[in-house]
């Protein structure tokens, strides 16, 4: 039976299984950050010397370096000192090892020599940060060709690492033509729990570009890689990829046709249904010199055919359409904030709100603070702080998850009117329940995260001083399909025969104590 779990050893166990997944990807060829003379017109762009067969390297982050062993899991076989920049290219050698530490280890080669390295915080690019060779696809060839993209950024430096404390190589003007080398993610742990995972959380991506001679890396700063061509009619066009949001101030707007560029006022009825109205916004670009901004139609908007359809005609009610920007005022996430924050309809104390802010834009995230709440979470006789959680909605979306959309929370203690966050973001489309499981005056919430079979239980507590997800504590037991009966966690382990070749399910309860998990019968 088991009795109290470890958490410590079950949040390690979620954690590898990811950094696992990252270092199975395997390689890449040196490709050094230079300022070299232009041997071309300053518009011409060459393509970088990426080799294709490389699959992944890394770039060392650490400004100590990072140590190269001889032999895994031996910490007193070093053999070398990779330092800060150093390039490291990994190999497909499999380490073979039943220890938990076997995802912290990879083989690698550097400056042609064989070795491990060993990092347990690579995955957030505190060690090394790994990037992956990139090509697109040509949709008329079907062949993969070197990707392009233009900066969209309006000031953008070019790193000499993929780190923001790196050193700055120059400014990009925007609109700047590159060829795209190479592409990586890097997560932050603040939301990159295990239901942003599943649920699309945020990610901040490196770009290792080239362009004029000069080659580096550029910080979440140009639109989606594409072939050359299409790159090129970016540039001509100055369209710009950048999610942001339309604030409509006209009643009836002129839409453009997304494809021809042609009004729709011949075809279409256009009107504005709501007041204030804030559409999805992915792109801008220049018609016939007038900036319009590319939306997605909703039922904020009624759209119909001036003619009715004929009898067995389809009503071809366009989705999505260029919108002028006479027509309104474009906001990106970030200025959009600005709008929401004053006119919240949160009527509480404004001091959450501004923790919070500045606790998710710190990590790139912007929020729609329209329906901002706040709800208290512990009790009055709790013997020590309060506790909330604080919540508001992803871009315009409100509480319906729609790709993009869902709400975002964090957990704040309060202490002499001071509020501190105390969780990393908890993102979900599903409505939480709030529940004192161990009835100790501070309620514990069960969020419901959607998995292939169906919606699954998170339940987050207080251990530590932190709000944190215990689902891992059981996962590494095996545990899986966990949900709440009552006041009892119901999870399910699946059993092997002696045999190996049936298997069958066990059911099992869990009474939840203060941080823990102790076994109970039904």
């Amino acid at each position: 039976m088991i009795q109290y779990l470890n958490y410590k050893t079950g949040m390690r166990f979620i954690f590898l299984v990811v950094f696992a997944t990252a270092l199975t990807m395997t390689h890449c060829k040196k490709t050094e950050v230079l300022d070299a003379k232009p041997e071309n017109a300053a518009t011409d762009v060459k393509p970088a010397d990426a080799s294709a067969e490389i699959i992944s390297y890394a770039i060392v982050t650490n400004p100590n370096g990072i140590a190269l062993y001889q032999t895994s899991f031996d910490l007193k076989s070093k053999i070398d000192n990779i330092p800060l920049g150093g390039k490291i290219i990994f190999t497909t050698e499999t380490i073979n090892s039943q220890s938990e530490d076997v995802s912290n280890w990879a083989a690698v080669t550097y400056n042609g020599k064989k070795g491990y390295v060993y990092s347990v915080n690579s995955y957030t690019g505190n060690d090394f940060f790994s990037l992956y060779p990139l090509k697109v696809n040509n949709d008329k060839t079907n062949k993969e060709e070197a990707a392009y993209s233009i900066i969209k950024s309006p000031k953008t430096h070019l790193y000499l690492q993929p780190n923001l404390d790196s050193k700055k190589v120059s400014e990009v003007d925007q609109f700047t033509l590159v060829n795209v080398v190479a592409s990586g993610t890097q997560y932050d742990p603040f939301i990159s729990n295990n239901i942003d995972l599943e649920m699309g959380g945020s990610e901040s991506v490196w770009y290792e570009v080239s362009f004029n001679g000069k080659q580096g890396f550029v910080f979440n700063a140009i639109n989606y890689p594409v072939i050359k061509t299409v790159a090129e009619d970016q540039e001509k066009s100055k369209i710009l990829s950048e999610k942001g949001y339309f604030a409509l101030t006209s009643k009836e707007p002129t839409l453009y046709n997304a494809d021809t560029k042609e009004a729709f006022g011949k075809e279409f009825k256009i009107k504005v249904l709501k007041e204030n109205v804030f559409l999805d916004s992915t792109e801008s670009r220049l018609i016939n010199g007038e900036q319009v901004y590319l939306v997605y139609l909703t039922d904020k908007l009624s759209v119909k055919q001036k003619k009715k359809p004929k009898k067995g005609e389809d009503e071809n009610t366009p989705y999505m359409a260029y919108i002028s920007a006479k027509d309104g005022t474009y906001f990106t996430e970030e200025k959009f904030t600005d709008y929401t924050v004053a006119n919240t309809r949160y009527k509480g104390d404004m001091n959450a709100i501004s923790i919070v802010r500045s606790e998710f834009e710190k990590h790139g995230i912007f929020l729609n603070f329209l329906d901002f709440n706040v709800r208290k979470i512990s009790s009055e006789n709790y013997p020590k702080e309060s506790y909330y959680i604080a919540s508001t909605g992803v871009g315009n979306a409100g509480s319906e998850f729609n790709g993009s959309g869902g709400i975002r929370s964090v957990i704040l203690k309060q202490t002499d009117g001071i509020y501190e966050p105390i969780s990393s973001s908890i993102f979900t489309s599903r409505p939480i329940q709030y529940k004192d499981l161990d009835k100790d005056g501070i309620m514990e919430m069960v969020v419901r995260t959607p998995t292939r079979g169906g919606d699954e239980a998170v339940i987050y507590g207080l251990k530590d001083g932190k709000y944190i997800s215990f689902n891992s504590i059981l996962y590494k037991e095996g545990f899986s399909e966990i949900d709440l009966k009552g006041d009892k966690i119901k999870t399910k382990k699946w059993i092997n025969s002696e045999d190996g070749k049936n298997t069958k399910e066990e059911i099992h309860y869990f009474k939840y104590d203060h941080g823990n998990f102790v076994e109970i019968k039904k």
